[in-house]
């Protein structure tokens, strides 16, 4: 129980953003499922995956550090522990990269939404 009470804390602030759905259309005039409405899907399903993402990272981040701390001097597992480090770090970089690239795609085809997660762009320079 104690366990379920940590997650719950830990996804609450993301819970917001689960009332909004990831699919931004429903197919009707006042929100047609066009192009643009793809592009938002993708973006909103990259900003899913950094939500989950990141807790993971930083609880197995924690969890390592946890383990080098008890390690009590034993090389074998200070060596699993750095492994375990290496592996996060690894993943992250690979979940960010993967986010970054694919950001810059869409703002290439046209989502004015992704703009402003790049540094340096305006609205202006869209018209």
């Amino acid at each position: 129980m104690r366990y379920f009470s940590i997650l719950f804390l830990l996804f609450l602030p993301y819970s917001a953003r689960a009332q909004t759905g990831l699919v931004p259309c429903n197919g009707t005039k006042e929100s047609p499922c066009d192009f643009n409405a793809l592009l938002m899907l993708v973006n909103n399903l990259l900003d899913f995956a950094i939500l989950i993402a990141m807790p993971i990272a930083a609880i197995m981040f924690a969890w390592a550090g946890f383990r080098y701390l008890t390690a009590g001097g034993d090389t074998w597992r200070i060596q699993e522990t750095h492994e375990i480090f290496k592996k996060v770090g690894i993943g992250l970089l690979v979940v960010l990269s993967a986010v970054l690239i694919v950001k810059t795609i869409l703002v290439a085809l046209g989502n004015p939404d992704v703009i402003p997660f790049f540094i340096g762009f305006s609205e202006n320079r869209m018209s």
